[in-house]
């Protein structure tokens, strides 16, 4: 069984313009993983400093091999939190309405 899993993230830029190339790859890949559902959300600060990501994943340590393999990675500094309860609207079933 999956489990859900907020990861917090602050950037560290060396490198600023390196970043920006790299962002623009990472969204590339949290799109193709939110296709997979494997992402359920990932919000940027408009700094650039701060993210936040929200999972699925097995357990902590697949979370974070997961967050390894992101263009992003060596400027993250993470914090990983398993979730016990994530609500949502995206995740709820729409209301049918008969006419």
């Amino acid at each position: 069984m999956k489990n859900n899993f907020l990861i917090e993230v602050s950037f560290s830029m060396q490198d600023h313009e390196d970043f920006i190339v790299r962002e623009a790859e990472q969204r590339m890949v949290i799109n193709r993983l939110m296709d997979k559902n494997i992402v359920m959300a990932y919000a940027l600060s408009t700094d650039n400093k701060h993210g936040w990501i929200v999972l699925s994943a097995e357990n902590k340590s697949s979370a974070y091999r997961m967050l390894q393999k992101l263009p992003l990675f060596d400027f993250m500094q993470t914090r990983v939190f398993e979730l016990g309860l994530l609500e949502s609207p995206m995740f709820v079933m729409p209301q049918l309405l008969m006419n």
